[in-house]
């Protein structure tokens, strides 16, 4: 039988790292033929002993090499430490080490500060060489045992660096840049539908319009800077003027208490705002005075007095509401009407009506390269697009901020479950940019600019006017 050769890999690690660091082997083959060992047993002792598997690992692992005492007594013993956790492992040829916790005795490693976690306990014989005397060596068979015991520290020290809350401190912060030059401000009111039933055994009034939003869009006029004031259509409902249905006999002898009550909230926002651009649109309901007396009375149709003939015809909205003396543009020539109110905004009535919500704002952000502020459909909706362009994005909204009038069915030709929505707008605004402030109105109240607001009781002081001026009508 040849000898047996016993090799110190604890050394052989040493010298294959220093191989691998200075790029002479790249392979297990390059080791086992720069250190003169058979790949095979070279690999089998790495794996015995240190736990590696692959060649890559063989650069990577840090191992502690520390020798028994007794140079026959072990091949090795390895201890292998990497913050709260270790490892300790031995080869024993002559039966020393039978226990883990014999391993960790040796291995200088104090139970009270290490406890193992699933240990590996392996044995088998070897032929070991053993000189007899001077002259005579004999080969004895002696069993091995291999001992592997990862360890996890039982009081376990925090990482380097010690993770901390971040300390931020705060320079002094620069001044924000914020002007409020050439920035306006538009109040935006759509569908009031200004307009009564009678009660016709009582002629008691009850009305279309919803007075509270109408005071809640007078409160913001009167506590805030408005630049710009837009009724955007149906300002009246002018029922009894329909020349589509037979108008009811409720609607009979109304027009003119819609007349008086809407002057009368004309001149309250002319009051909070007397230097505010101020326009109301012609929308679909107030074109039926026109479109009756184009249709039964054509002699009246633009009729003019001999003394006023730069204002509107006599028998007409504008005229009869007397808005020149209240300094209120009137947009007429619906459905082609609208205005700028920026290079980016149109302000129109509208005549597009999609059967569902958000579907009209969805239809026109489609149909039109720009913002577009509409009403006609009574109900809250925004739909913005951004197109792209050869320099820039194009962005733009079609929004409808909901109506003025009442929502429980009381309207003509609407029923309660209606897919109605009060509310009113604000629109901050500069000649090329525009931010849009949808203000929500439920039951007489809002949420606006931090604050909670809630109508006032104007019915008292609006019945008594109507009284009063329709005493003076009728004597």
């Amino acid at each position: 039988m040849p000898p047996l050769q016993k090799y110190d890999y604890s050394t052989l690690l040493v010298r294959s790292r220093d191989l691998i660091s200075s790029g002479r082997a790249k392979t297990i083959t390059d080791l086992s033929r720069l250190l003169n060992i058979n790949r095979d047993t070279l690999t089998a002792g790495f794996k015995r002993n240190f736990g590696i598997r692959e060649f890559k690992e063989i650069s990577g692992k840090q191992v502690d090499s520390r020798s028994l005492v007794g140079e026959d007594q072990s091949d090795s013993l390895d201890v292998e430490i990497d913050g709260n956790f270790a490892t300790i492992r031995s080869v024993v040829v002559i039966d020393q080490i039978k226990t883990v916790a014999q391993l960790m005795q040796i291995a200088g490693m104090d139970s009270a500060q290490w406890e193992v976690q699933n240990p590996k306990v392996k044995k088998w014989d070897v032929a070991l060489k053993v000189k007899t005397d001077k002259d005579h060596e004999i080969v004895r068979v002696v069993p091995s045992i291999y001992i592997e015991a990862p360890l996890r520290a039982k009081h376990p020290t925090a990482f380097e660096p010690v993770i901390q809350p971040i300390q931020i401190d705060l320079p002094k912060l620069p001044k924000t840049r914020r002007t409020t030059k050439g920035v306006k401000r538009a109040l935006i009111i759509n569908d009031p539908q200004v307009g009564f039933r009678r009660t016709l055994h009582t002629t008691e009034l009850h009305p279309f319009h919803d007075r509270r939003v109408l005071d809640l869009a007078l409160q913001i006029a009167q506590t805030e800077q408005i630049d710009h004031i837009s009724f955007g259509g149906d300002c009246l409902d002018l029922s009894e003027w329909s020349t589509k249905y037979m108008p009811e006999p409720e609607f009979f002898w109304t027009t003119q208490p819609a007349l008086l009550e809407w002057s009368w909230w004309l001149t309250q926002f002319r009051l909070a705002q007397p230097g505010a651009e101020i326009k109301a649109l012609e929308g679909n309901h107030d074109i039926r005075m026109p479109n009756l007396i184009a249709t039964n009375m054509r002699q009246a149709y633009k009729l003019r007095a001999v003394d006023e003939l730069s204002l509107p015809p006599i028998l007409s909205v504008p005229r009869l509401l007397a808005l020149h003396k209240l300094k209120i543009d009137y947009v007429d020539n619906y459905p082609d009407n609208g205005y700028w109110l920026n290079r980016n905004v149109f302000i129109t009535h509208g005549d597009i009506v999609r059967g569902n919500p958000g579907d009209t704002a969805k239809a026109i952000v489609n149909k039109q390269a720009f913002t577009t502020v509409f009403g006609h459909i009574h109900r809250r909706e925004s739909v913005t697009r951004r197109l792209k362009m050869y320099d820039e994005d194009l962005i733009y909204t079609a929004f409808c901020p909901g109506a003025a009038c009442h929502i429980d069915g009381r309207v003509p030709g609407s029923k309660s479950g209606d897919q109605w929505q009060q509310g009113i707008a604000v629109i901050e605004y500069t000649e090329d940019s525009e931010n849009i402030i949808p203000v929500a109105i439920r039951n007489g109240s809002m949420v606006h600019n931090g604050l909670e607001w809630h109508a006032r009781d104007r019915e008292l002081e609006v019945n008594t006017f109507l009284v009063e001026s329709l005493r003076d009508v009728s004597g």
